[in-house]
């Protein structure tokens, strides 16, 4: 009964962070994953006290809150150094971060009471749920631009951002679906996620009855995904196959079967592509030649986030005020950089400078050098400690969260954290601190043992 518990508590979770509509006070949007945040730690404090528990030892999720905490402090000192906003915006935008932090800390926690069988069968319920609701609402949207809009710009969208899609709707007719969220783009990252979970489970996996949904999964996520005209998905899908290729080719356990099931899949999907492309209305030639055509040329996709990111670009910034337009709408933040490099200007903008579609860029701007290694290390750390287990999972869902990072702020998502916590979940709760402490605690057990049983022995001996 207990396990089921955190079991419905991590789905209801999941779908919290992945379907929720943002809540409106007056003029503030405010993110519902904070209420979630608060019920999750009100439980968790009531639990520990009522039950007199202590938090689990899981060496990886005490290195995600220390690092980060120099994530923090790095924002923080770069607004005190460089800041311009007031005080309320910088401490509006760094309670953010600290929510994000407290909130994959908890969902963590919720994990760490499954064992791994149990928290397989809990991440599908809820990736299987959110494809369910999320194919409703893109039905919606596919029938209905007009209807699903005005419920999206009303439930979903913080300060009207969906506005765009709706004009682009109304020139050509060209609509992108974005399911429960407000940004095809943050939808595509979502369900790139799952399909890295979903495909590295269907790989390393016997045929059953949940490859084969894991496997409706993958394809149901891909056609949705495609619909949504997102890069990071379009783009993403193939780079997650080639980084599976190149994992299995080092893994030598069941290789040739594992190559096997996912050239199977490689071809589904391409199947998918094909057949999306000719189902979509003529109407959108130009614009499906344009989104597919980024398969050939992979790298003209990051040119509308990081076009004149150039050492000219970047001095002429420097120099004057911040204007946009011309330049990739990276440029202007990445020049704000370049000013500040070791602690950035904090997590609010000083000469009104674009702030987001690039995890990379946004890192750098609000911490600098510090909070960008960082980050660095702690993810770092994580991919080799997952390559020497060869876990294709954890791999995959590294791979995709670096993909997204440069369309989008990726690690800080309230649609990503459920995937942050697997991750968390996953890697190796070894410690080396943690690990001495252990040796040194065991020898000195078994030496109290040792020196008990002469004791005994020499007593019945002399007597």
């Amino acid at each position: 009964i207990v396990k089921k518990r955190y079991d419905f508590g991590f789905v209801i979770s999941f779908l919290y962070l992945t379907t929720a509509p943002v809540f409106e006070l007056g003029s503030l949007s405010i993110n519902s994953s904070y209420l979630l945040t608060a019920l999750l730690a009100i439980l968790f404090v009531a639990e520990l006290i009522l039950k007199r528990q202590r938090l689990p030892w899981h060496a990886p999720i005490y290195g995600f809150a220390f690092i980060m905490l120099i994530v923090v402090v790095a924002y923080t000192i770069g607004y005190l150094q460089h800041g311009t906003a007031s005080y309320k915006s910088f401490a509006m935008a760094i309670f953010g971060e600290i929510n994000v932090i407290v909130l994959v800390f908890l969902l963590t926690l919720l994990l760490l009471n499954l064992d791994r069988d149990r928290l397989k069968r809990t991440f599908g319920s809820a990736i299987g749920i959110f494809l369910i609701i999320n194919i409703g609402l893109v039905i919606y949207q596919k029938v209905n631009f007009v209807g699903a809009y005005r419920f999206m710009d009303e439930f979903y969208v913080s300060n009207h951002r969906f506005k765009p899609l709706f004009m682009m709707w109304r020139a050509d007719g060209f609509d992108r679906v974005m399911g429960s969220f407000f940004s095809p783009v943050l939808f595509g990252a979502t369900l790139l996620l799952i399909v890295a979970v979903l495909l590295s489970y269907v790989v390393t996996h016997k045929f059953s009855k949940i490859t084969v949904l894991a496997t409706v999964g993958i394809m149901t996520s891909s056609v949705i995904g495609i619909l949504s005209f997102s890069k990071t998905f379009m783009l993403g899908v193939p780079l997650i196959f080639l980084v599976a290729v190149v994992i299995l080719l080092f893994n030598r356990r069941e290789r040739s079967v594992r190559l096997g099931r996912l050239g199977i899949l490689f071809l589904l999907t391409v199947a998918v592509y094909g057949f999306v492309y000719i189902a979509l209305p003529e109407h959108m030639v130009n614009v499906k030649n344009y989104y597919y055509g980024f398969l050939l040329k992979p790298f003209g996709s990051l040119s509308s986030r990081y076009e004149g990111i150039s050492e000219s670009t970047v001095n002429n910034i420097a120099k004057e005020e911040v204007t946009s337009g011309h330049e990739g709408i990276a440029t202007d933040a990445f020049g704000i950089f370049k000013m500040h490099r070791f602690f950035g200007v904090g997590p609010v903008p000083i000469r009104g400078e674009f702030l987001g579609d690039s995890q990379f860029i946004v890192t750098l701007h609000n911490g600098g050098l510090v909070a960008a290694g960082a980050y660095f290390i702690f993810y770092f750390y994580l991919f080799v400690q997952a390559f020497k287990a060869q876990d294709l999972m954890r791999i995959l869902v590294i791979a995709v969260l670096a993909m997204g990072s440069f369309a989008s702020t990726m690690l800080t998502l309230p649609s990503t954290l459920p995937f942050i916590a697997l991750l968390i979940y996953l890697s190796s709760p070894r410690c080396p601190i943690f690990s001495e402490f252990n040796r040194r605690l065991e020898m000195s057990q078994k030496k109290d043992m040792d020196d008990n049983l002469h004791m005994t022995t020499d007593q019945t001996f002399n007597e």
